[in-house]
């Protein structure tokens, strides 16, 4: 059972993994 205080950190995370993929 995820929280959404920590949902929403993975999908921050997520978002700034594929941010950095796209800039490499």
């Amino acid at each position: 059972m995820l929280q959404p205080q920590l949902q929403r950190i993975m999908h921050r995370l997520h978002l700034v993994i594929i941010i950095l993929t796209k800039t490499i």
